[in-house]
């Protein structure tokens, strides 16, 4: 609970992909630092070990020896033989210590108290605050340490916290009792309750259509880096239809949405029915089928549970483009949904090839394959991008090549610029021509790149605007692959 210290709770916590935590700056509740021993001490007269370090608030350690505070004066004590005089013992020696530091409060050694708590000595500094401390350690001499019989310091059993330990959560005990579900909230400074009355809040009303999570879309406005968007569960045609709107009238166009079915379409008629009935249609979404049987992560079905598959597909996606390219179709045998266990509805190739015509993207299961994704159609009439990996190849090449000329913007425009800028693109396509991205034998045949003065006029330069044109020749995905087989007949041994 302390900043600066490596152990912070935000700065351990800092990584996480699952948790927040902030530390409650309006808390100024603080204690002394306390070392507490790990049972009760024995007696050290006769012993010889009688001397130990101590480390008030970060002061620096000193070195005291018990003996001296065995007499006949005021705060001595007769002997080293019980728990009350070792007691009264430490804390008369530490009391006569004189800071090291002209930081440190003399308070914290003058008000320095030792109780006996449950038997094992209990060492608090003089003064509170975060840093508030006491540490306890071995004497030089190891003949005359004394931490071990009087079971203080960590490497004798003890325990040592700061001041500022108080501002942690309260520990919920091991088996609460009735009822069984409540959580301690708080801290552990007196007189602070441990448990806090809680207000529930609201569920609001029923979400009875779609239009909350159609309207979330806008959301996604303030975020620069989309590059797919699902909503699983959410499988209806104005989910679908929304959502692919949203994609294509994005600023950059620059996203891809995967849609799901409802739990309810299970049946072919269902699929095209639901496909019919998407609006608008366009090259900026996908619509799976059917949903997807997978182990119940609450562990309270024990047989499989139906989910949507749109986000087994944005894994798949994802796993693809990193694997392969983004114009690699994210479907075939090798596109295995990872995490799936059976389908709720087994297609077959007449079925599926039905439906592919439709834009309706089956999930198959084959015994040498597993459940795989086998279809890569968008749900257009556009010819030229009925193909997901089509519209996200020129998805990808739109963004990447706007982000990647944003150096010529406020440069002279002018022949000289529309050079570079040919030049810089040329050369990303290239890369992309020699990794398979395109079709073609060659750099010309598989894209162009234009930016002169046909493509920015005069009026364009009035206006500051430079205009490059780019074309790529697609790869498609092979959706069947014929075989002819003939054999010879009708010929004499």
């Amino acid at each position: 609970m302390v900043a600066g210290a490596p152990n912070y709770v935000q700065t351990a916590t800092a990584s996480s992909r699952y948790i927040r935590v902030t530390v409650n700056a309006a808390n100024t509740n603080v204690a002394a630092g306390i070392s507490r021993g790990g049972a009760a001490p024995q007696p050290l007269t006769g012993t010889g070990r009688t001397r130990l370090r101590i480390n008030v608030n970060g002061d620096g350690y000193q070195e005291v020896d018990l003996q001296n505070a065995v007499g006949a004066g005021a705060g001595q004590v007769a002997d080293l033989g019980t728990p009350a005089n070792l007691r009264d013992a430490i804390q008369f020696v530490v009391r006569a210590l004189t800071r090291l530091r002209a930081s440190t409060s003399q308070v914290a050694f003058s008000g320095f108290a030792v109780t006996l708590d449950g038997g094992a000595l209990r060492l608090a500094s003089g003064v509170t605050g975060f840093d508030s401390s006491v540490n306890v350690a071995a004497a030089a001499n190891a003949a005359q340490n004394a931490t071990g019989l009087l079971n203080l310091g960590t490497l004798s059993g003890g325990t040592e916290t700061l001041g500022g330990a108080v501002t942690r959560p309260l520990p919920n005990p091991p088996a609460p009792p009735a009822p069984a579900n409540y959580y301690l909230i708080g801290d552990n400074a007196a007189p602070t309750p441990g448990v806090a009355a809680v207000t529930p809040g609201l569920d609001g009303d029923p979400i009875t259509n779609n239009q909350l999570y159609i309207d979330a879309l806008q959301r996604l406005n303030a975020i620069d880096d989309v590059s797919l968007i699902a909503t699983p569960g959410i499988g209806t045609n104005d989910m679908v239809g929304a959502g692919m709107n949203y994609c294509a009238n994005r600023s950059l166009a620059d996203c891809f949405f995967i849609g799901d079915m409802s739990q309810d379409d299970d049946t072919v008629p269902d699929a095209e029915t639901f496909v019919g009935a998407v609006s608008p249609k366009n090259s900026y979404g996908a619509v799976y089928f059917p949903w997807v049987r997978m182990l119940d992560p609450r562990g309270v079905s024990p047989e499989p549970i139906l989910v949507p598959p749109s986000g087994f597909v944005a894994g798949l996606y994802a796993r693809t483009d990193a694997q392969r390219g983004v114009w690699k179709a994210p479907a075939g045998t090798s596109a295995g949904l990872g995490g799936a266990t059976g389908l709720a509805l087994k297609l077959t190739d007449v079925q599926q090839g039905n439906l592919n015509t439709r834009g309706v993207n089956c999930i198959r299961q084959f015994a040498g394959s597993g459940i795989v994704s086998w279809g890569a159609r968008t749900i257009a009439a556009d010819p030229e991008y009925n193909y997901v990996p089509v519209r996200r190849m020129g998805i990808f090449l739109r963004v990447s090549i706007y982000r990647g000329i944003q150096w010529a913007v406020f440069e002279p425009n002018d022949a000289p610029l529309w050079g570079q800028i040919r030049l810089n693109i040329t050369s990303f396509m290239t890369v992309l021509f020699r990794r398979g991205a395109f079709q073609g034998a060659t750099p010309s045949q598989a894209f162009f790149v234009k930016c002169d003065g046909e493509t920015t006029t005069q009026d364009d330069i009035n206006l500051g605007v430079v205009n490059v044109l780019v074309g790529f020749a697609p790869l498609r995905p092979a959706e069947f692959v014929v075989v002819r087989i003939s054999q010879k007949a009708g010929q004499t041994a």
